[in-house]
């Protein structure tokens, strides 16, 4: 239960993305300090992403189903699978981002060539948030997932922006004690788990 003495509220004033090999563990808040890469642990930031349009997330599936048999109502409830994705936006016009965007992209000098089939990243996802007042940093923690670029947004007063697809895959190897594999995890200071 909480209290007004443990209540932890955050503003995501700022927000920092970070990618690594799947399954890549989250490395520890408590040392985390943006702009020094030695406290990032096995992880690369992508670079800024647009504050107009933040990330979002959405899902589907997850419903409960109450199941009958012929004698009995509401004997059993079965929930349907949920799938998560999200959208980041990148507002870094690296070679780094198409990359991670168009893993088949191939880099010719000054110009990065994309194809038909620019192909998908896998890839462990870190998102950091940042309260502007407290300084005090959460996260959220995707071991496992599928990231696939779309084409550059363009505008006359706006950041050009890279829409970056995600879709959240369970891990492949972090079990959850109730059963099952870590999907995505919320991590604190001093958390380095992930969940496990």
């Amino acid at each position: 239960m909480a209290t007004l003495s443990d209540v932890n509220l955050q503003i995501a004033g700022f927000g920092y993305v970070f990618e690594a090999p799947v399954d890549t563990e989250p490395f520890d808040l408590a040392a985390f300090e943006f702009g020094t890469p030695t406290t990032y642990g096995d992880w690369n930031w992508i670079g800024d992403t647009s504050s107009d349009n933040m990330i979002e997330f959405s899902s589907e599936g997850g419903e409960a189903e109450s199941k009958r048999t012929w004698a009995r109502i509401d004997v059993r409830t079965l929930t349907s699978p949920e799938s998560i994705s999200a959208t980041i936006n990148s507002v870094n016009l690296h070679n780094e981002t198409f990359k991670l965007a168009f893993p088949n992209a191939v880099t010719k000098g000054n110009r990065t060539d994309i194809g038909s089939t620019g192909g998908s990243s896998s890839r462990a996802l870190l998102i950091v948030s940042q309260d502007p007042d407290t300084s005090a940093h959460t996260a959220l923690w995707f071991p496992n997932t599928n990231i696939k670029g779309g084409f550059p947004s363009l505008s006359l007063e706006e950041f050009t922006e890279i829409p970056l697809t995600v879709n959240v895959l369970a891990s492949l190897t972090h079990a959850v004690s109730g059963g099952g594999f870590v999907k995505w995890s919320f991590v604190e200071p001093g958390t380095t788990s992930g969940g496990e």
